[in-house]
């Protein structure tokens, strides 16, 4: 694949940008030309670039009158905040972490407004007291039928509005409904209630499951829950303590945190440095996540984690992480789960594999190839091609077309 960045979590991300093209969240020109602007391992020139690209389509819009042209741009520029976003959580009080996602949210809601079937935001309450926002995007505008419906959650530094054109327009094209949620860790409960992730993600896929009950063109017997990143693993935990799912897609599979390729890495090198700073251990790891001569990963993973999972102190945060895994209620799921894999998954390699040989006859091994152009963590740059094979599986394997 032609790389786009010499450094290659940036190729990753700019990848995850050009993707999001299939279904109108970006422009592959825009993409293309801010990404010249970034300088590798640089967050800050990350930032400059797509707050820059964001703010200019944005004052494009002020001299639009077409609703098609506005609703367009402000998707485009909704995701241009969301990927400005990625890297600037290493000091929590950085005044652009909300200042940015108030940006990408107001983008969102006014192109979304101005869809043929508007989708509606939500906020459910979990028995655990948190709130859980959600949008709904119903299949019709008249939505009197029944209709299967995918609920669906993203990773670890994803949103509901990212969902929206990965997975919800596909789905929403084929007739399903479509409802997007977010929990404890993720960006906008994590800024809007100061919660950082929980391993038990029934607490939130439960109360979705309940909200579509009250829905009339929900037929709920046909619902599944699509895990997407992290979520792979979370929305497997979800389904061993959930029998109402008809389906769990699993994109990708994640089966254990602890035994992904990233954690032994980041768990010796925070060990070296505290080991090392001689009683100055949280200055060592704060240099060490501004050290442009660490791979890009590592800083990035424990500056985003740290925040995601609301856990200042990178001992605490390695000790959380050890609890998030699978092993212990995988063999509680009782749906079909499709479980895709990707040959070049950096960050979860093997863990598909892990999930589905525990899952045996209960699942779908999907594995996406070079040659499906599809090889990436979470199939980036492949979006139609993932679509295409997912909702093909949901059709046989549940609807029965």
């Amino acid at each position: 694949m032609i790389q786009l960045s010499s450094d290659p979590t940036f190729h990753y991300q700019i990848l995850r940008a050009l993707g999001l093209a299939s279904y109108g969240g970006a422009d592959i020109g825009e993409v293309l030309a801010t990404a010249d602007q970034i300088k590798a391992g640089d967050f800050e020139s990350f930032y400059t670039a797509f707050h820059n690209r964001a703010e200019r389509v944005v004052a494009q819009v002020q001299q639009m009158s077409n609703a098609v042209s506005i609703r367009d741009a402000l998707f485009r520029a909704s995701t241009y905040f969301r990927l400005a976003d990625l890297y600037i959580h290493g000091n929590w009080d950085d005044p652009r972490i909300l200042q940015v996602w108030e940006k990408q949210t107001e983008c969102f809601d006014r192109a979304m407004s101005l869809l043929p079937t508007p989708g509606e935001r939500k906020t459910l309450t979990s028995p655990a007291g948190f709130q859980i926002p959600i949008i709904v995007f119903p299949a019709g505008p008249e939505p009197g039928e029944k209709r299967p419906t995918i609920i669906m959650c993203s990773g670890l530094d994803g949103s509901m509005e990212e969902m929206y054109h990965v997975h919800g327009i596909a789905a929403l094209q084929r007739g399903y409904n479509v409802v997007c949620f977010e929990g404890p860790g993720q960006v906008f409960t994590r800024r809007s209630q100061g919660l950082g992730f929980i391993l038990e993600w029934e607490q939130v896929v439960s109360p979705v499951l309940d909200h579509l009950e009250t829905l009339s063109w929900a037929d709920t017997a046909k619902v599944a829950l699509l895990g997407y990143s992290l979520c792979g693993l979370l929305g497997a935990r979800a389904a061993a303590f959930e029998p109402r799912l008809a389906a769990l897609f699993c994109v990708d599979g994640m089966y254990d945190l602890a035994q992904t390729p990233i954690f032994p890495v980041a768990a010796a090198v925070v060990q070296q440095r505290l080991a090392a700073a001689d009683g100055a251990g949280a200055a060592s790891i704060q240099a060490l996540m501004q050290d442009p001569h660490v791979p890009t990963t590592l800083r990035w993973a424990l500056s985003h984690c740290r925040w995601a999972f609301n856990v200042r102190s990178p001992v605490e945060l390695l000790e959380k992480l050890r609890r998030f895994t699978i092993a212990d209620v995988v063999g509680q799921i009782r749906c079909p789960v499709l479980v895709c894999d990707a040959v070049e998954d950096h960050f979860a390699k093997g863990q598909a594999k892990m999930v589905a040989d525990a899952l045996g006859e209960k699942a779908t091994h999907m594995v996406f190839t070079t040659d499906d152009a599809a090889e990436q963590h979470c199939h980036l740059g492949a979006a139609r091609f993932c679509n295409q094979v997912i909702y093909d599986w949901f059709e046989k394997t549940i609807l029965k077309k």
